[in-house]
């Protein structure tokens, strides 16, 4: 009897979480301003405070993977315009990484700025396999190198990058 209700529960809670990383791994796509489509999971909050935020996610064109940021405060149009820095990514086994500078733009109607970075292909490994402790951006203002002590969803990249690796594992190459 015991044990009829112990394969019961197990059979439940991995229904739960096998949900779980199912409504996690929710595929999206969109067709970018610059004309590219990209394919992305929902953008996770990391970090907030009463002077700053930042949000983010990672999106693919199946071919290369690539950090979007939407940090606030953001600096004016003329200002980010000149944004082209690269930005660095310290991962939770202490490893900093550099990730080019793609794409910035201002969403509708100038309410936020989107930052788009490549991820080297020989940094995607480690983006799997570790979780986001620290992002320092320059926004090309006064402010500086702006450093970001994530609090909020550290593993949500590594969960991104791992859904799109499964998800180009399940379908079948095209000859």
């Amino acid at each position: 009897m015991n044990t009829k209700i112990f394969r019961l529960l197990g059979t439940l809670i991995l229904m739960a979480t096998s949900a779980q990383y199912d409504a996690q791994c929710e595929i999206k796509s969109k067709i970018a301003s610059d004309g590219n489509l990209y394919y992305y999971l929902g953008p996770e909050q990391f970090y907030w405070s009463s002077a700053k935020k930042l949000r983010g996610g990672i999106f693919t064109d199946k071919e290369y993977f690539y950090l979007v940021l939407w940090p606030q405060p953001f600096p004016e149009k003329p200002a980010a315009q000149k944004l082209k820095e690269n930005m660095q990514v310290k991962l939770a086994n202490d490893s900093l990484y550099q990730l080019e500078y793609y794409y910035s733009d201002y969403d509708q109607g100038d309410t936020s700025l989107q930052l788009m970075y490549l991820i080297d292909k020989k940094d995607v490994k480690a983006f799997t396999r570790s979780e986001i402790n620290q992002v320092m951006i320059s926004l090309g203002d006064s402010s500086g190198v702006r450093t970001y002590n994530l609090k909020l969803h550290k593993d949500a990249l590594q969960i991104q990058m791992n859904c799109f690796l499964e998800e180009k594992k399940k379908k079948p190459k095209k000859e």
